[in-house]
């Protein structure tokens, strides 16, 4: 079933895109298993090779969302219109392996020391638990009306959904719902920051602030454009919220729930991605961009090709290896100092 609820969370820069996504639901574009990847493509352009993408690579059709494996090694990309996640070896660039999942998969979390990764599946109201090493889903977990975003602290998941406007909060170990917690209308992304969550409300254009011990929204900030992704900043106690209908990136101080600032970063910035070592926060942006913002000034530093339609950023801190999925080109780009 058509699911309108994408064509409010990603505003217009995938208003086309996603909305077939959402409708014509065809089969998995690759099978299940360990297979050889395309050739990685090393884009050229005019851009210096410090701040160029170095590589890309082919993967399932509409990538959405992204999560990496401590020191960046693997990618695990969650792919829409496909209904896989795909399995992304860094070192070497190959394909390893491509997992089906639900319908519409549209976020990823990843516990690396329980050895699974958690899809939320925006078309069947479901997450999928993934035995990474085994490369199968284990279990399947009904949440709450179109699942968009996931993060998970600790024991447990919070799972945002879109047409419930609330979030659902998982057992992890019983791998049932424990709580849920009404917010905004259209929520999407989640973050989590110490004993606190923070939801986008696309539709609400608004910030919910769970109390992760109450399990309670405590606070809403209102954000005047609409949300798309979110990114906390411990280190300067700020959370960072991309206005996917303007240019801007909107700097929420933690402490006080108040703007501290807005950082001009191109137009319709999606997918945010924070590497405090480097002082550098990667945004997406409309077209194949992706932009550098000093973490200290909220300047754009550069922006450099990607693929088409960029969305999802992923950074780890480790490695400072990012990774962008490019929805509009199945493919990843990858950033790999």
């Amino acid at each position: 079933m058509a699911k309108l609820k994408w064509v409010l969370l990603f505003g217009a820069c995938l208003l086309v895109g996603v909305f077939l996504g959402s409708v014509f639901k065809s089969p998995p574009d690759q099978g299940s298993g360990v297979s050889d990847s395309p050739a990685a493509q090393v884009p050229g352009g005019e851009n210096a090779p410090d701040n160029s993408m170095l590589w890309s690579i082919t993967v399932g059709s509409k990538p959405s969302a992204v999560a990496l494996s401590p020191g960046g090694d693997v990618a695990y990309v969650a792919n829409q219109q496909s209904r896989t996640v795909t399995f992304v070896q860094t070192r070497p660039q190959r394909v390893a392996a491509t997992v089906e999942v639900g319908n519409l998969p549209s976020a990823v979390a990843l516990d690396a020391q329980g050895g699974l990764l958690y899809v939320a599946n925006n078309g069947d109201d479901s997450i999928s638990v993934v035995d990474i090493d085994k490369r199968t889903v284990v279990a399947t977990v009904p949440v709450g009306d179109g699942p968009s975003g996931i993060a998970l602290d600790g024991g447990t998941a919070l799972v945002t959904n879109f047409g419930a406007a609330t979030v659902s909060i998982v057992d992890l170990a019983t791998r049932s719902v424990a709580n849920v917690v009404p917010v905004g209308k259209g929520p999407s992304a989640v973050v989590v920051d110490g004993r606190r969550a923070y939801v986008t409300n696309s539709v609400d254009r608004s910030l919910s602030v769970i109390d992760l011990d109450a399990r309670t929204v405590t606070g809403t900030v209102d954000l005047g454009d609409r949300p798309y992704s979110v990114a906390a900043d411990p280190a300067s106690h700020r959370v960072l919220v991309t206005a996917v209908d303007g240019d801007k990136v909107i700097v929420v101080d933690t402490e006080t729930l108040q703007f501290s600032g807005r950082w001009t970063v191109g137009h319709g910035p999606q997918g945010i991605g924070i590497d405090p070592g480097s002082g550098v926060a990667y945004v997406s942006v409309d077209g194949r961009g992706l932009a550098l913002v000093d973490l200290r000034t909220g300047k754009v530093t550069t922006t450099v090709d990607v693929g088409t339609a960029p969305s999802a950023v992923a950074v780890d801190l480790g490695s400072h290896l990012v990774v962008v999925t490019n929805s509009g080109d199945r493919s990843i780009s990858v950033r790999q100092p």
